[in-house]
């Protein structure tokens, strides 16, 4: 059995590149630096970063360069014809799912429309209910 899952978390080097595949499917794409180490050991490493649907629309809506996200998704390698007739390759992220790390400015100005409360998955009991002989 295998498992192809991953999550990596950097920088945005550009910002979103949003386009439509052929049948209207939104696609993605950006350049994401994970960055290990420190001091003269530090390295950097660049990521292709790919999303398709609801989840390449919110990218490209909620993150810029520079932004601090986190990716969860799976490594695909992709392959193809360079003009000079050599094959090229690249490990790309497909991403899932992310999160946007970047911390919110303290002077924005605040959102239109208010985050509605969550609701509790729970439901409260009927305000006449009879528990009698409950033992809790």
């Amino acid at each position: 059995m295998s498992f192809n899952s991953c999550a990596f978390s950097g920088h945005l080097g550009a910002d979103v590149e949003l386009r439509q595949t052929q049948t209207g499917t939104p696609v993605s794409n950006s350049r994401l630096a994970v960055t290990t180490g420190y001091g003269d050991k530090k390295a950097t490493l660049w990521l292709t970063v790919t999303a398709f649907g609801k989840t390449a629309e919110r990218m490209a809506e909620w993150l810029a360069k520079g932004s601090l996200v986190l990716v969860h998704g799976r490594l695909e390698e992709q392959v193809w014809q360079k003009t000079d007739g050599s094959e090229g390759r690249k490990l790309a992220l497909i991403a899932d799912s992310f999160e946007n790390l970047t911390p919110r400015d303290k002077d924005a100005e605040p959102r239109e429309e208010p985050i509605p409360p969550r609701r509790s998955r729970a439901p409260s009991p009927p305000p006449d209910a009879d528990y009698g002989d409950v033992p809790f």
